[in-house]
């Protein structure tokens, strides 16, 4: 394959958020070295961690001084180990600087002031802004993301759809839930902490259900019938003009990696769920609106046993005062999180559903199931020198001819 199409197709993977697909995708080279100018940001700012509020400003001038000073020494001692420049910023994130990015900054507080508590918080901020950089930029959570977005603004288009197949179903159960005394008792009762906690149960049941389901799905995305097959699905990538010949045989689907497996299951996962949010946030936003028609300050009374708390401004509309309560938004939530539970649940289990809401979602992946083919074909059978598509062989250099051996001389 050719080195520049190679790269292309890596790329537009990135892009898709799915780098994991990529061949030799290392964590040290490509991950934690596009987060270096992130971490090293961070890492001259927890500098400032030398301040103490017992020190006088000159005291604390003289301590940010030193912490500087520290640091710069440990840097240069780094660099000069690995043959850069004492002050360079590092362009390669290897366990060196891993080390030096955890344990320099919260060692500067606790040489400087004794301070115990600010350090171990330091120590623990690091290894988990370590933790999240390095998910982050594995996984590509930015781009996918921003696929996820796309997906999602492309349903937003069909939000009628949406709430013509949804709120119907939905109202057959939660309607009576929402207009039920017992229900805003409870709510008014709730800690918010409980609730919380009640919202991650529901949230926890619908994750337990994708990931059952991941697998099924994953399977039917990644086969093909033949590379015509394959061509056009992949249309309009980089990697149609690498597609082998359609008389070419169809190779078996080469297996997943672990890592792969779960980049395209998080893909899934990210979609489909912010797909049920979108539901969910509908239901909350349409009880939140019946709440505020239908539940004047007699009822909320009545049915809470204390008068109404607004939470803001009490507004005046069609000659009645409504205002948003605690317990208006904690019923309104809960059966919005069961509304949202109970979409991602049809929408798995029956066909014509998850054809509707996850057929674009399905699409796209399947076309990285497609790339991923030809990506990998191309690397399986590189082309050769002097073939359309192959790089000019940069190292041959053209020697002049020999010359023809001399003619013997005639005998007279």
């Amino acid at each position: 394959m050719n080195p520049v199409r190679r790269q292309e197709i890596e790329r537009w993977l990135v892009r898709r958020g799915a780098p994991h697909v990529i061949i030799d995708y290392s964590a040290t080279r490509d991950v934690l070295n596009r987060a270096a100018p992130l971490l090293t940001l961070i890492f001259l700012a927890e500098l400032t961690s030398s301040l103490n509020l017992d020190f006088s400003w000159w005291q604390n001038v003289l301590a940010f001084l030193a912490a500087t000073a520290v640091a710069l020494t440990l840097v240069a001692m780094v660099n000069q180990a690995r043959g850069r420049r004492r002050l360079q910023i590092p362009d390669r994130f290897g366990a060196p600087e891993v080390f030096a990015f955890v344990l320099v900054p919260p060692i500067i507080p606790l040489v400087i002031g004794r301070q115990v508590a600010q350090s171990v918080t330091l120590l623990v901020v690091n290894v988990a802004v370590l933790v999240l950089v390095f998910f982050g930029t594995s996984y590509a959570v930015v781009p996918m993301a921003a696929w996820s977005l796309r997906i999602i603004g492309a349903q937003m288009r069909n939000v009628a759809v949406v709430l013509a197949r949804t709120l119907p179903t939905l109202l057959l159960f939660s309607v009576f839930m929402f207009l039920n005394a017992e229900m805003w008792k409870v709510s008014a009762e709730i800690p918010t902490a409980y609730f919380l906690g009640v919202v991650a149960l529901f949230m926890a049941l619908g994750s337990a259900l994708l990931v059952l389901r991941l697998p099924q799905d994953v399977v039917a995305l990644e086969r093909f019938e033949s590379w015509a097959n394959v061509r056009d699905t992949c249309s309009g990538t980089p990697a149609v003009p690498a597609v082998p010949a359609d008389e070419e045989p169809l190779t078996e689907p080469v297996p997943l990696r672990r890592t792969e497996r779960f980049n395209i299951a998080l893909m899934l996962f990210v979609s489909q769920g912010l797909q049920a949010l979108l539901v969910g946030l509908i239901v909350t936003a349409f009880y939140l609106l019946l709440g505020l028609l239908t539940v004047g300050a007699p009822t909320f009374t009545q049915w809470v046993g204390r008068d109404a708390v607004p939470l803001g401004p009490t507004v005046s509309l069609f000659g009645g005062q409504v205002a948003v309560t605690r317990e208006l938004l904690i019923t309104a939530a809960f059966i919005g999180t069961v509304g949202g539970l109970q979409f991602l649940v049809t929408a798995v289990t029956d066909a014509s559903y998850r054809d509707e809401f996850f057929g674009e979602v399905r699409s796209e992946l399947r076309e990285i199931f497609a790339v991923r083919k030809v990506y990998l074909a191309g690397l399986a059978n590189p082309s050769p020198a002097g073939t359309p598509g192959a790089p000019p062989d940069r190292t041959a250099r053209s020697e002049p001819p020999e010359p023809a051996p001399a003619a013997p001389p005639a005998r007279s």
